[in-house]
C-alpha cells in the first residue's frame, strides 16, 4: 500500500452516523479502506451493549472497538476493561438526588443537564472523577480515562504507532482522540472547539464526509494529509522565534563543510524526533551518534568489524516502535556500502507494511547516493521521512534534490579539496545562500523551506541532550589508513612501531622507551597528529600544553612519566 497511515479511528454518533447504524455507503467505504491494508478502530462513548443494540455488526467492520469513552476495549468480541470502575457509592448518591444514569463496566452515563447535582455528590463523597461531555450527554469516568487513552491501548494491541493513525470525530469528547493521533479530522458539523484543533475539517457532515475521506485514503491519495501539530524545533531565529519544521512526511538535507556541525545538527533533530515518539533508524558510518544509545527506547547495534544483522535491526524497530543507531564505524568501506544498500531495501519494504521506521537518517549520505541502488530509487519514487547528511551535495541529481522539502546549510568548518558544498547547493538548487551566510559562525545555519526557496531563516541551532564526540568509535577502535597512523620512532630511527587508532596510541605512549616519548614531545608530534588527523583542536591544544611543559622542564625520567600520564588522561577524558 502507498498510504503513510496504517490505521483510522472513527467516532460513532455524529461521525459515522446521525442516528441508527452506519449507511451502506459508509460500510462499503470501511471495507475498501481495510482492503487497502488499514486497520479500523471504532471509538465511542457508548456502552458496548448499547452499541450492539443499534449496530450489531460492529465487530465485522472494526479490528478494535473502544467503548465507554476509552474505559474498555473490545478485541475479537472479548471486552477488556482498561480502568477500575467509578466507585459504586456514587450510584446510590445520584439515585438519591433523582439523577437518571446508566452504568457500564467502568463509567456512569447521564444527561449533561444534571452536572450540578453530580458535582455536588462527587465533592460530598470526596471522589476523584472526570466529567466528559458529548454534546448533550455527560459521562462520569475515572481520572485520566479518555478516548485517546483507550485508543492508545487499541493501537498497542494492533501493533500500530499513533504516528501512523488518523482520527475522526465531531464532539467535545473526541478532542483527546484527535490529539492522540498523527492526523486529526473533524466532520463538517463538528463542535467549534474540535474544528479549531483539527488538522482537517471535512466538507460534508457525519457519514458522507467520512466515506469520502476513507475512499481518498484507500486510493493512496493522502500526501496532503500533513499534520500541523507535530513539529520539531531546530533552533531559534534572529528575532527570537522558534525555527521549526514538520516532524513527518518530509525529507531533509543537511550540508556544509567539514566540521561545520552537520552531525551535531542531525543528532539534535534525531533527539527531537525521538522525544515526540517517532521511530528512527540512523545509519552511522563514522561512530558519531553512539551517545544517543543513552536515551530510553534507543538501541545501538554494530560497533564491531562485522555489520549488524539486518533482521535484528528490523526486529528492534518493530518492537514498541523503538529507534536504532546502526554503527558501521568499524566496518570496511566495501562492507559498509553493501550493508547500507541491504538495510535501505529492507527498511523500505518494512515501511510499506508497518509504517516503521518513520525516519531514516543517513550520515555521510554521499556514499549511499554515490552507488546505484536503493536510496536513489526510494527518493525517486517519492518516499518521505529521509534525512541526508553530507558535505558532497553534488552527488544528488537534480530530480533527487527536488525530493528534499527542507534544507539546512551550515557555514564555517574547513574547506576540503574538491567542490565547496555551499556553492554546490546554490548551483543545484538555483539558490543564493552566500549573502545570508556572511559572517555566520559555527552553531548557526540557514534553514530553507523548499516549498518557498526564498523563505530562508538564519537560526541558532538548538542544544543537544546527549554529548557529541566526532567519530568517537572509529577513532578509538577502528583502523586508520596507514598514511594517517602515528609512527613512533627513537632519535636513531630504530624501534619504530605504529598506532592505527586512539587506543593503540595510548597503549604505546605508555609502553615505548622514555627517549621515544621525549623525542616526539620535543617536536610537538602528539598534538600535531591529533589536530591534523582528527581535527580535534581542543584536545590537541591540551596535549600541546603538556608537551610544552615537558620541553620547559629538565626532561628527566620522572617528567616523562608525568607526560605519559597527562597525554593519556587528556585523550581518555575527551573520548569518554
Amino acid at each position: 500500500m502507498n498510504s503513510y497511515f496504517r490505521a483510522i479511528a472513527l467516532d460513532f454518533d455524529g461521525t459515522l452516523t446521525d442516528g441508527g447504524p452506519p449507511s451502506p455507503v459508509v460500510l462499503a467505504a470501511i471495507d475498501r479502506v481495510r482492503a487497502a491494508g488499514l486497520k479500523t478502530v471504532l471509538a465511542t462513548g457508548r456502552i458496548l451493549t448499547e452499541l450492539r443494540d443499534v449496530f450489531p455488526m460492529a465487530e465485522r467492520y472494526f479490528d478494535a472497538i473502544v467503548v465507554e469513552n476509552g474505559a474498555a476495549l473490545s478485541l475479537e468480541g472479548v471486552l477488556h476493561t482498561l480502568s477500575p470502575p467509578v466507585e459504586n457509592e456514587l450510584d446510590e448518591a445520584l439515585a438519591g438526588r433523582g439523577v437518571p444514569y446508566r452504568r457500564g463496566q467502568v463509567l456512569l452515563a447521564t444527561h449533561a443537564g444534571f452536572e450540578g447535582r453530580i458535582q455536588d455528590e462527587i465533592h460530598r463523597l470526596g471522589l476523584e472523577c472526570g466529567l466528559v461531555y458529548n454534546r448533550g450527554e455527560l459521562m462520569i469516568l475515572p481520572p485520566g480515562v479518555s478516548k485517546g487513552f483507550g485508543l492508545s491501548k487499541a493501537l498497542e494491541a494492533l501493533g500500530i504507532s499513533y504516528h501512523n493513525t488518523i482520527a475522526v470525530g465531531d464532539a467535545e469528547n473526541d478532542q483527546s482522540l484527535l490529539t492522540a493521533c498523527e492526523f486529526g479530522v473533524a466532520v463538517a458539523d463538528a463542535v467549534e472547539g474540535l474544528r479549531r484543533h483539527a488538522d482537517l475539517v471535512l466538507e460534508q457532515p457525519d457519514g458522507a464526509g467520512v466515506a469520502a475521506l476513507l475512499d481518498r485514503i484507500a486510493r493512496g491519495d493522502d500526501r496532503s494529509l500533513v499534520p500541523t501539530r507535530w513539529r520539531i524545533r531546530i533552533g531559534i531565529s534572529a528575532d527570537g522565534c522558534p525555527a521549526e519544521m514538520a516532524a513527518s512526511r518530509v525529507n531533509l538535507l543537511i550540508t556544509g563543510r567539514s566540521k561545520s556541525g552537520k552531525s551535531f545538527a542531525a543528532g539534535t533533530i534525531t533527539e527531537r524526533l525521538m522525544e515526540l515518539g517517532y521511530s528512527v533508524c540512523l545509519i552511522d558510518p563514522e561512530g558519531d551518534y553512539t551517545s544517543l544509545g543513552e536515551l530510553h527506547g534507543v538501541e545501538c547495534l554494530g560497533g564491531s568489524g562485522s555489520p549488524p544483522d539486518i533482521d535484528e535491526v528490523r526486529r528492534f524497530l518493530a518492537h514498541r516502535f523503538g529507534s536504532v543507531i546502526v554503527d558501521l564505524s568499524l566496518v570496511e568501506p566495501a562492507k559498509q556500502a553493501d550493508c547500507t544498500q541491504r538495510l535501505l531495501r529492507a527498511l523500505s519494504a518494512d515501511r510499506q507494511s508497518s509504517g516503521l521506521p518513520h525516519w531514516v537518517i543517513i550520515d555521510e549520505a554521499h556514499h549511499a547516493l554515490g552507488l546505484p541502488g536503493e536510496l536513489a530509487r526510494i527518493l525517486d519514487e517519492g518516499e518521505k521521512g529521509y534525512c541526508l547528511v553530507t558535505y558532497q551535495p553534488q552527488v544528488l541529481e537534480r530530480q533527487l534534490y527536488t525530493a528534499m522539502d527542507y534544507l539546512l546549510v551550515l557555514p564555517g568548518g574547513r574547506r576540503l579539496a574538491g567542490p565547496d558544498p555551499i556553492s554546490e547547493v546554490e548551483r543545484i538548487g538555483a539558490l543564493s545562500l552566500a549573502p545570508s551566510l556572511d559572517g555566520v559562525d559555527t552553531g548557526h545555519g540557514l534553514l530553507v523551506n523548499m516549498a518557498n526557496a526564498r523563505a530562508m531563516r538564519l537560526i541558532e541551532l538548538a542544544p543537544r541532550r546527549t554529548a557529541h564526540v566526532r567519530h568517537w568509535h572509529k577513532y578509538v577502535q577502528g583502523k586508520l589508513p596507514r598514511r594517517l597512523r602515528f609512527n613512533f620512532t627513537g632519535r636513531d630511527g630504530r624501534g619504530a612501531c605504529s598506532a592505527a587508532n586512539i587506543q593503540e596510541f595510548c597503549d604505546l605512549v605508555r609502553e615505548v622507551p622514555p627517549d621515544t616519548v621525549a623525542f616526539h614531545a620535543e617536536r610537538l608530534d602528539f598534538s600535531r597528529w591529533l589536530r591534523e588527523v582528527f581535527q580535534e583542536e581542543e584536545l590537541a591544544a591540551d596535549v600541546r600544553s603538556n608537551e610544552q611543559s615537558f620541553v620547559a622542564s629538565a626532561r628527566v625520567s620522572d617528567d616523562v612519566a608525568v607526560l605519559r600520564k597527562a597525554v593519556v588522561q587528556a585523550i581518555m577524558q575527551h573520548y569518554g
